[in-house]
């Protein structure tokens, strides 16, 4: 069964959405397409894996982030919030599955899957 024009609108959607956003702190968009039964996003590889691995991998060792480090992880988070409301854009599920490290430890928002594009701001 194949996806519906709605649903590939849809996906569509989704597919301009992310391939707009060009921040240091947003997963970068490297390429999608269509299969008969779904949308495949190619993103951009963040190889030190999600928050919530490294929350889980912490309290399993009672251990405990460093306040400056949990500092600069939520000024990234922030501008990269800051940066998709100023394009009228809501993620609607920041969660720490959604949110990455690269090798670098930059953070990284992703997965815009369910994120709202508002059509105003009133």
């Amino acid at each position: 069964m194949g996806l519906s024009e709605k649903e590939q609108n849809n996906c569509m959607l989704e597919v301009n959405l992310l391939k707009n956003l060009n921040h240091p702190n947003i997963v970068d968009y490297k390429e999608s397409f269509l299969t008969p039964n779904q949308l495949v996003i190619v993103m951009q590889y963040c190889e030190v894996g999600d928050l919530a691995y490294h929350i889980k991998r912490k309290q399993l060792n009672s251990e405990k982030f460093e306040e400056m480090e949990i500092f600069q992880w939520f000024v990234q988070i922030a501008l990269a919030l800051e940066y998709v409301h100023g394009r009228k854009v809501i993620h609607r599920d920041i969660k720490t599955q959604n949110i990455f490290l690269t090798g670098n430890k930059t953070i990284k928002v992703g997965d815009f899957g369910i994120s709202k594009v508002l059509e105003s701001t009133e």
